[in-house]
Formats: structure tokens, sequence, C-alpha cells
């Protein structure tokens, strides 16, 4: 009889733990939070972090050039034009994505100690173009990211339609760095390379 008790407690036992590890893998795959906090672990591992140097496009192949585009936050309407003179940073992003989510705080960093520099501008970009719902995300999220919708189409050269799409554009509106996919760029090659710039 002890040995049955055993392993009817031990069967008892395995049941939870299956239980325990579908519900992660449910919550991961449909709550898009969960699968966020997932990421952003795996951001903190070091392997998500794009080296600058290695995506910038090759000076001797010739730059691409970022479009006009016009973009709107809550201060009004603006162009890329307009922002020549400075380097961009530009993210497009999406409040559903949860790649986008993970990589924010990563954002977040980046601009916080690019803040005080007076020739960067960071965009960050709705991919959805609903500007209330992306200032609620951020404001609920205590992020102070600049946020953006663009009342122009996105060339299939800059966005390919996958996010989240990072271009960092040159003071003369070449785009010298392109990321599809969640990174960390929080870190002191991005600062560098933005610097260099």
């Amino acid at each position: 009889m002890k040995p049955l008790k055993k392993q009817k407690r031990l069967l008892s036992s395995s049941n939870v733990i299956n239980a325990i590890v579908l519900a992660v893998i449910l919550a991961i795959t449909f709550n898009p939070s969960a699968k966020a906090l997932l990421l952003r672990g795996l951001i903190h591992t070091g392997l998500f972090s794009p080296a600058p140097a290695k995506a910038s496009v090759n000076k001797a192949t010739g730059l691409q050039r970022m479009p006009d585009i016009t973009l709107k936050n809550d201060k009004g309407i603006h162009s890329i034009a307009s922002m020549r003179g400075k380097v961009i940073v530009l993210n497009l992003w999406a409040t559903w994505c949860p790649p986008c989510i993970a990589e924010m705080p990563s954002i977040q960093g980046l601009y916080t100690k690019m803040a005080n520099h007076k020739d960067v501008i960071f965009v960050l970009l709705d991919a959805d173009s609903d500007l209330e719902k992306a200032k609620t995300f951020m404001s609920k999220r205590k992020f102070t990211l600049p946020v953006y919708i663009s009342l122009s189409n996105l060339p299939k050269s800059v966005f390919s339609g996958s996010i989240p799409t990072t271009l960092i554009i040159d003071r003369s509106g070449n785009i010298v760095f392109k990321h599809t996919g969640f990174a960390n760029y929080d870190n002191k090659k991005m600062i560098d390379f933005i610097n260099s710039l």
C-alpha cells in the first residue's frame, strides 16, 4: 500500500509541474506582456546587442538617403527634412508588439543618456498611427520617449513591415544604421556610435 501512495504523490507532483509549464507556455504565447518579459530577459544576456559598425552601410557602396516623411506628435507636424543637421534615432514599434515592448527599456536608457545632447533627436514612430494610444502606453510604463505617427507612407526600402525596426540617420540625412528585430540599445558601443556622427 505504501508504494502505491508514494506513486500517486509522484504522479500528482508531476501533474502540478506539467500544469505550471503549460500555464507558462500559454502565458508567453497569448500574453504580449509575458512574452515581452521573457524577451527582455534574453536582451540582458548580451546576445541581442547590434554592433553599429557591422550594421552600418558600407561607405564604399554608398549610403541610403532617408526619404522625407511627414510626422506628427502632440506638438505638431514635422518632417524628416526639417530635422537635418541632427542625428535621428528612429524606432518603428507598436503597443501590441512583444519584441517592441521588450526593447523599450533599453531605448529609454539610451534616450536618457543622450537627452542633453542637442544634436540627437529620438523619434518613436507608432506603426499603428494611433498617437493617443501610444502616448497612453508610454505614460503607463513611465517612459519619456517622444512618440510620433507618420502622415506619409514609408517606402519599403526604409520599412519592410517588420517591427521593431530601428534606424539611425546621420546629420546629412543618410541611413547609417538599420536593425530589424529587438535589441539592447543602451550600451557603450551604441552611445559611442551616435556620438561619432
